[in-house]
């Protein structure tokens, strides 16, 4: 259903876009799919197809589409960004961390406002600045509280034993991470 308004889709490995977003100084905006998804289907039929989404889009990403359960491939891009719901639309950085994630559908409106804030908060991710080591606690709070929203429970686990590797059992006593560890685990 591809119209040539609207967002043109990358044909190629991530691993290409990456290298692509490398050399353009984009963000990758991803897609993730299944077949069976209605409102995916809506998405590409819809909303993919506006010329407005596709003049944004295509100047400002690498765009790529990427069905998530239909060959080995997506399943990995799945469990590497913790993909649970369908659909999903990630901007990823040209290091390979997501900077920003949204689920569910998006009318045209909302997709061009949500890709607006990931090209303003640029290339870092709470991924990428978490990795880096950054410990500030209004940081992690947010981090925690983002990755619990958008039910990143594996991501949440793995920070949380960073920290307690870090900063040991007293970790637990404070409320906001005792409620995450509960969640997760």
């Amino acid at each position: 259903l591809a119209d040539s308004k609207g967002i043109k889709f990358f044909d190629g490995s991530f691993e290409e876009a990456l290298q692509l977003s490398k050399t353009e100084n984009k963000l990758i905006f991803m897609d993730c799919y299944a077949d069976w998804c209605g409102p995916c289907k809506n998405m590409e039929r819809n909303v993919f197809t506006q010329k407005a989404v596709g003049d944004f889009f295509n100047s400002n990403f690498i765009c790529m589409k990427c069905n998530m359960e239909k060959n080995e491939a997506g399943r990995q891009l799945r469990d590497r960004f913790d993909v649970v719901a369908y659909p999903t639309l990630l901007f990823i950085s040209k290091d390979g961390f997501v900077t920003k994630r949204r689920a569910g559908f998006a009318s045209a409106d909302t997709l061009i406002a949500f890709a607006q804030r990931a090209m303003a908060s640029g290339q870092q991710s709470d991924e990428q600045l978490f990795a880096n080591g950054k410990r500030d606690e209004a940081f992690l709070k947010n981090y925690l509280a983002t990755l619990l929203r958008f039910h990143q429970a594996d991501t949440v686990e793995e920070m949380l034993n960073t920290l307690y590797n870090e900063q040991g059992v007293d970790i637990l006593a404070d409320a906001d991470y005792w409620k995450a560890f509960v969640k997760c685990y």
